[in-house]
């Protein structure tokens, strides 16, 4: 960022600070979709996985089988991959801390163009972040999908 800057070199810096104070709530909102998403697929996942095995004991399905096996791996690691974007990664959001300690000193030009600034840094992790959840949500319903085509093939082959 350059120190040698100006109301004058940078008109438009009163026109985008309210824009770049918004995209933080933008990202909170979007972070916190794709989290309830995620938090939906494995509450939903380990429900019926719960109600496998006792559904499948009152039919005397056989647990031996590779087809239970493979169920249980993508069960794994569809749990896995969400609870790791659960919890692996955080929103950089405004701090007041930083705000007192670093920008106390600025007038009001130079403290909204500094905050430009890091929203726009901020704005480019935390997009980041979304995606990345985003893509982990869609493997871990894809795995989620492949254990219920596993449990379907699981119960065919038994009573084949």
């Amino acid at each position: 960022m350059s120190e040698e800057c100006s109301p004058q070199t940078f008109p438009a810096v009163e026109t985008v600070y309210p824009l770049a104070i918004a995209a933080y709530d933008t990202a909170m909102k979007r972070f916190d979709a794709v989290d309830s998403k995620l938090n939906t697929l494995i509450t939903f996942a380990v429900t019926v996985s719960l109600a496998v095995p006792v559904l499948a004991s009152t039919k005397n399905l056989s647990f031996r089988s590779y087809w239970l096996v493979a169920a249980v791996l993508f069960f794994v690691f569809g749990v896995g991959s969400a609870t790791f974007a659960r919890l692996k990664g955080k929103l950089i959001l405004l701090d007041p801390k930083v705000l007192y300690d670093s920008y106390l000193d600025l007038d009001e030009w130079g403290f909204k163009r500094h905050t430009i600034y890091w929203a726009g840094e901020n704005w480019r992790h935390n997009q980041g972040l979304i995606n990345r959840n985003g893509a982990l949500a869609a493997i871990a319903a894809t795995l989620f999908a492949l254990e219920a085509v596993a449990v379907g093939a699981w119960v065919l082959a038994a009573n084949l």
